[in-house]
């Protein structure tokens, strides 16, 4: 099975020549071209085309997407919501062990868990169903029954949802005496919409979807100009949307009308026992987490009788030095060092921080990101753990650390740019030497009335953007630091292992340690 993954420019190109940094056997990567958007359909025929062209075949392309089975992930975001993760890709996200199964690896990602289930489908899927695509955000776990997938040209999964959490997603309606045909889909419609099918089922997308070669064929026709699977031209496809437009032309009475797309055959499976796990967001990836070291809390089927619900707090690849209290909840800590100075409230994500000695005050609801740059600096990311990175630098509404970004600028002495401005493309990081960077400058950046000592230091130091770092950060020093803490947590993970729920999981040493 070939695993597929667009990322992220700079990601893409590290990943593609350093494979043993991730746990797959067979693994292509690749990035939309640089200032084009393409859309999740768009993007899926890129992929496509970029991995036929990088296995140099002598077979059409036809020939070749019936060779093997595919498993694509889209992770190329900008990732706003979730800007820990956004240089490397979301399907690289740190996931940690599972404290109710076997089998877990200390280095394991998203994409190694989604992968998972991906394999599930495609183990069962029909000889000419062979490319599932699926979003690199979202999580389902493998089923624990066998999956029986209809021998159709696009098979949708699906789960129940209520009406409030279905205006959100995708929806599919159904056939009212039989849930597996589909009548036609939605995109994100509203309660109101949703109360007028009251008598079809309704569920909502999860963004995985298993295509025929047929199928796949002919969104190559719409995103390809002139496309023929015997003669490739490897042209850049078009912008089209996978779930807005593609989808819409499915079904029985399909939204909109496509001939050639609506006549293709369609599925829906309903995943009644699965969960859909989000980690599009700071928030999500603390609460999707919880989730899922709560899934089971049966002790008849753990290692211990002593289970409790997991704590909302999760701390990997670390060097932790602080105990944490009752108060403290809602943290995520990976790939730093926090040391005995540090104090810790809720609400925290904090990731990539080198070793240090600051005392520093973290306030509740803030996140600290140092992000390594060229071969021996750091962006200081800081932000709230809230903040989308989206919309106007000089609008109000435009928040940044839990306030307007304009009263954050104004309150530490800094002008708000002339120009119009998104702000995930504006300069708000420093970039430093580690022996730049004080505790008394971290904590001022946080402080609401702070003083005007660091303001210069500030002012003058070179900076990035959100939007900058994707492109600027040093995939490899950023992994390499997240080994070296997780090869100091052998030790410790070695002497508790009879006093921790999780302590008989399958142990499998991460091959890049």
């Amino acid at each position: 099975m070939d695993i597929m993954l667009s990322l992220p420019a700079n990601a893409a190109k590290h990943f593609s020549i350093e494979k043993k940094s991730t746990n797959f056997q067979r693994l292509f990567t690749a990035s939309d071209p640089k200032n084009q958007q393409l859309g999740s359909g768009g993007g899926t025929a890129w992929l496509l085309t970029e991995s036929f062209r990088n296995d140099n075949t002598e077979d059409d392309f036809h020939k070749w997407l019936h060779a093997t089975k595919k498993v694509i992930i889209h992770g190329g975001g900008l990732s706003r919501r979730l800007p820990a993760y956004a240089p490397s890709g979301k399907p690289f996200l740190p996931v940690p062990v599972f404290r109710w199964a076997r089998g877990q690896r200390l280095d394991q990602t998203l994409a190694d868990l989604q992968v998972q289930f991906a394999e599930q489908i495609l183990n069962n899927s029909d000889e000419n169903q062979n490319i599932l695509v699926a979003s690199g955000d979202v999580l389902i776990l493998p089923s624990k029954n066998k999956l029986v997938i209809p021998k159709a040209d696009v098979v949708l999964f699906a789960l129940s949802a209520d009406p409030l959490t279905a205006s959100n997603h995708g929806v599919f309606v159904c056939d009212k005496n039989e849930s597996s045909k589909l009548n036609n889909m939605l995109q994100k419609p509203t309660q109101q919409e949703l109360r007028g099918i009251i008598d079809h089922p309704f569920y909502i997308d999860t963004g995985l979807w298993l295509f025929s070669d047929k199928a796949i064929c002919k969104l190559m026709e719409k995103c390809v100009d002139n496309f023929s699977s015997e003669s490739f031209n490897f042209s850049i496809p078009k912008f089209y949307d996978l779930y807005g437009k593609f989808g819409l032309s499915l079904g029985a009475h399909p939204s909109i009308f496509d001939r050639e797309i609506s006549e293709l055959d369609v599925a829906v499976v309903v995943l009644h026992e699965q969960e859909f796990l989000h980690f599009g967001t700071s928030m999500e990836l603390i609460s999707s987490t919880l989730s899922i070291q709560n899934k089971e809390l049966d002790p008849t089927r753990m290692w211990s009788k002593n289970i409790k619900p997991h704590p909302s707090i999760f701390i990997q690849n670390s060097k932790m030095q602080v105990k944490l209290q009752s108060n403290n909840h809602s943290i995520w800590i990976e790939n730093s060092h926090i040391g005995t100075g540090w104090t810790l409230h809720d609400s925290h994500v904090i990731t990539g921080v080198p070793e240090n000695n600051w005392e520093i005050d973290l306030p509740s609801n803030t996140c600290i990101d140092l992000v390594p740059i060229k071969n021996s600096q750091y962006a200081v990311r800081f932000y709230g753990i809230k903040d989308n990175f989206k919309g106007n630098i000089k609008d109000s509404n435009t928040i940044f650390l839990n306030q307007p970004v304009i009263d954050w600028l104004s309150n530490h002495g800094i002008e708000t740019p002339e120009t119009d401005i998104d702000i995930h493309d504006f300069r708000l990081f420093p970039i430093l030497h580690m022996k730049e960077i004080s505790d008394t400058f971290l904590q001022w950046l946080f402080e609401e009335t702070p003083d005007s000592a660091h303001r210069q230091m500030y002012i003058s130091s070179e900076k990035a953007s959100a939007k900058d770092l994707l492109d600027l950060a040093n995939i490899p020093r950023l992994l390499d630091q997240r080994i070296q803490y997780r090869k100091r947590n052998y030790s410790t993970l070695a002497q508790n292992f009879n006093k921790r729920a999780n302590c008989k999981i399958g142990f499998q040493e991460p091959r890049n340690a």
